[in-house]
């Protein structure tokens, strides 16, 4: 696994795909990509965000240092878009990136609710070209 690609939500379970990426980059010698997809959802308003571009930010740079504190070659990024694209943004930028493998938290649903929702996690297994590991 030299190109691991980690996408972070700042939940519990991502906090745990940090410590795994971290893991598997140290035994392999990789490096990992860390990506955060900030939500934006349309209103009458114009588009209301979730959370701000800094918050997203610090996010991803916290993540950053914690596997660069550990000796993992490890770089950031954000990128903004429509509520419901998320899964799409992270298989493509994990693409982007060339990754062996990406890793990443799951919200905890089990199987059935998660099928009714949609969730992230699903739709990543479902369209990544690549292997995928989800932390609980």
């Amino acid at each position: 696994m030299k190109k691991i690609f980690l996408p972070v939500d700042g939940s519990d379970h991502s906090r745990r795909a940090i410590a795994k990426a971290s893991e598997l980059a140290q035994l392999s010698g990789g490096e990992v990509r860390v990506f955060h997809f900030q939500e934006r959802e349309p209103s009458k308003a114009g588009v209301a965000t979730f959370e701000t571009t800094k918050d997203a930010t610090k996010l991803v740079d916290g993540a950053v240092a914690e596997l660069q504190a550990a000796g993992v070659k490890a770089s950031g990024e954000t990128r903004a878009g429509m509520s419901g694209e998320a899964a799409r943004a992270i298989v493509d930028e994990a693409g982007r990136f060339d990754a062996d493998m990406i890793i990443m938290g799951s919200r905890g649903l089990s199987d059935f609710p998660a099928l009714l929702v949609g969730s992230v996690a699903h739709k990543v297994i479902h369209f990544a070209r690549c292997p995928v590991l989800i932390v609980r």
